[in-house]
């Protein structure tokens, strides 16, 4: 557990400092889902018996569900004009939609 903060860290830094395209907010949600599925994936219970198909299902929900958020909330921020604020107001918003969406 004591590697799980710094090996975040580029996750996180790469969701709120890069520009928040639609590309860039699907390419760290799925950076992202893929590092939590790996990490879940070295920590599970080995005697539990669990098929591939349960994981690619488990992950394409999990993928599916943090870009579809990320994706609503940067619709709505365009919608409130968040872009007319400040630049510390948009990396605000847009990284708490980014995050959100872990």
């Amino acid at each position: 557990m004591s590697w799980f903060v710094p090996s975040n860290l580029p996750i996180v830094v790469g969701m709120l400092c890069t520009k928040p395209t639609t590309f860039n907010v699907l390419l760290w949600q799925i950076i992202n889902q893929t590092y939590n599925a790996l990490w879940n994936y070295s920590n599970r219970n080995a005697t539990s018996p669990m098929t591939n198909m349960d994981l690619l299902k488990s992950y394409g929900v999990a993928v599916g569900a943090s870009v579809g958020i990320a994706y609503i909330g940067a619709q709505i921020a365009k919608k409130f004009n968040v872009a007319s604020g400040s630049i510390a107001r948009r990396r605000f918003v847009n990284g708490a939609l980014a995050v959100s969406a872990m």
